[in-house]
């Protein structure tokens, strides 16, 4: 065993959770390759287990929820940030120079502000738009 792989915690992970995994894994864009590689290089090293055999303080199947600013999404993609996402807008809300979307994103959805600029329309409700995001800016809520 490697010294980088000795310093990290242990995985447990189920094998159904690695069928799942492998099934959004080979579904993933190409922008996500190196997400989907950092991903499979973790699942070689886990432990896989039958779902009946997973520890009792090891959640399984567990929804989790994300959060960020609604200023670190942008229409488009911008320099530096490694996230795309392809939504439709549903709520358009003008809020003086800022313009506030919502734009749905299969069962979640999220909030963005772009400037009021009259010489660049925001997009119309049911418009599908690429939104893209930083992956430092998502936070992990319990």
């Amino acid at each position: 065993m490697s010294t980088v792989n000795s310093q990290r915690p242990s995985i447990t992970v189920s094998t159904l959770d690695v069928e799942r995994l492998e099934s959004l894994m080979a579904q993933a864009p190409r922008a996500a390759l190196p997400y989907v590689e950092a991903l499979e290089t973790e699942l070689a090293r886990a432990s896989v287990v039958d779902p009946e055999q997973m520890p009792a303080d090891i959640a399984t199947n567990t929804p989790i929820s994300l959060t960020l600013r609604p200023e670190a999404v942008s229409l488009g993609k911008p320099n530096g940030q490694d996230i795309e996402l392809e939504g439709t807008v549903s709520e358009v809300n003008f809020l003086g120079s800022v313009i506030r979307l919502r734009v749905d994103l299969g069962r979640n959805s999220v909030n963005l502000d772009t400037f009021n600029d009259q010489r660049t329309p925001p997009p119309a409700l049911n418009e599908r738009v690429k939104v893209s995001i930083n992956s430092s800016d998502v936070l992990l809520l319990n």
